[in-house]
């Protein structure tokens, strides 16, 4: 079921303490997640202890290129992304 909701994120759970695990700091660094021209999607899962992370990235991330030269500029926004995404699953081993 939907057990939180807002203009950013949904988040579902059918545990009825889902929110000792998504606590405030977990929902602070959840909402600092930010999509946009790279990273596209995130969905998080967490079940039997161990955490899911599904990125989705565009294609300057996914695809090399062989038509134009490389650029650096979408790799250090993913590498950015990534780090916030280790500080979450970080707080989430707590």
């Amino acid at each position: 079921k939907n057990v939180f909701d807002d203009d950013k994120m949904s988040i579902f759970s059918n545990n009825d303490k889902w929110a000792k695990v998504i606590n405030a700091k977990v929902l602070k660094k959840l909402k600092a997640i930010k999509t946009g021209r790279q990273l596209v999607d995130v969905a998080i899962a967490i079940h039997s202890g161990k955490v899911y992370m599904c990125l989705g990235y565009d294609d300057p991330v996914m695809v090399l290129p062989l038509e134009h030269a490389f650029d650096p500029e979408p790799i250090m926004e993913f590498k950015e992304e990534f780090n916030d995404l280790v500080k979450l699953a970080e707080e989430l081993a707590k």
